[in-house]
């Protein structure tokens, strides 16, 4: 009996732990438990809400031809969704490999190619190079805009832009999921713990998705239409004037169209994976990359960067401090409508 009792201590203790480290029973995207990425033309978009690391399920939202679809990819014996959620949809055939079986919203919505998929697919982040200081470790400085411009004047510099920038135009991921009432998409500790022994408790998150399809489209469809047809914010067109300044480049993670409407063309994760597209070298030799309106470091870029250039530093342009500035990192609060406009005047004056 006593070894019973160690053994299913033991197990406990060694199932917590993995599912405390993420595991195959579950394994977010992303932070926010989503990750967008587009082609930046209006020929096929694709948002992926959920999947787990067995890939029982798959939520995701397509933007393709003008037209967005949802696409539910998942077992056969519909076990985390009842059955009834699927009335509305159109069911494709069920794969003989997977067993998975494609639930697709609206009847008429045509399906890229798996070769747009893929390409697509290969565009997530990974979250394991996220570059995330302790609290500890924050005592970055706090500087106003004649400072950041002054440190940036003979300084060769490179901007990074992040969903704070188009806030005004584009919603936010929090924004979005509240949109579409996923308000408590967030996985916390007693969720992890919980979906371990239980994974329906993880997918419940995402049933209203699934269920009011109707609603899902309409507000994804919105949120394309604003990033493919969105105006510029007056941030957007203060980023052009500095970039033409400094002739420098500019990073973004958005996946709107609405920094090269005010004149810039930009290096984005459509087409692949923002890294693979940046030359260790050049990167090396970036004194200063401003951050702007970005709340984390989906790409790695940033984690990337500090490991081939310790000394460089960070200037985080934001209404807070962001968990990717480090002790020798500069933040420069502030409304990022108010303050890039500044900044460039500052620096044009």
């Amino acid at each position: 009996m006593k070894k019973l009792i160690i053994f299913l201590l033991t197990f406990t203790i060694f199932s917590l732990y993995h599912a405390l480290q993420g595991n195959s029973y579950f394994d977010l995207l992303s932070h926010h438990a989503a990750t967008l990425e587009t082609q930046l033309n209006k020929d096929s978009a694709m948002c992926f809400c959920f999947a787990n690391a067995t890939e029982k399920v798959t939520v995701g939202f397509m933007y393709h031809n003008g037209q967005t679809g949802i696409v539910v990819d998942c077992t056969a014996n519909q076990q985390y969704f009842k059955p009834a959620s699927f009335a509305a949809y159109k069911q494709k055939t069920t794969d003989p490999l997977t067993c998975k079986t494609r639930y697709v919203y609206p009847s008429d919505f045509i399906f890229p190619d798996e070769d747009q998929n893929k390409k697509m697919a290969a565009a997530l982040p990974d979250p394991s190079r996220q570059r995330k200081i302790n609290q500890i470790e924050h005592l970055c400085s706090f500087i106003s805009v004649e400072e950041c411009e002054a440190l940036i004047k003979n300084k060769t510099v490179a901007f990074y832009t992040g969903a704070g920038i188009s806030a005004d135009v584009v919603p936010t991921m929090n924004g979005l999921f509240d949109k579409l009432g996923l308000e408590a998409v967030n996985i916390n500790l007693l969720d992890k713990i919980i979906g371990y022994f239980y994974p329906q408790w993880i997918y419940k998150k995402f049933e209203p998705l699934v269920n009011n399809p109707e609603k899902s489209q309409r507000v994804m469809h919105a949120f394309y239409q604003a990033c493919f047809d969105g105006t510029p914010t007056p941030a957007h067109y203060a980023l052009t004037a500095l970039v033409a300044a400094k002739n420098c480049a500019v990073i973004t993670e958005n996946i709107d169209t609405l920094q090269q409407k005010a004149g810039v063309e930009c290096l984005t994760r459509a087409g692949g994976d923002i890294l693979q597209h940046i030359d260790a070298e050049q990167l090396k030799n970036i004194d200063v990359i401003i951050c702007i309106g970005m709340s984390e470091d989906q790409s790695g870029l940033l984690y990337w960067y500090k490991e081939l250039y310790p000394k460089g530093i960070i200037v985080a342009l934001d209404r807070g401090v962001p968990c990717y500035v480090g002790h020798n990192d500069k933040v420069l609060r502030g409304d990022i409508q108010t303050i890039v406009p500044e900044l460039a005047k500052s620096f044009m004056s």
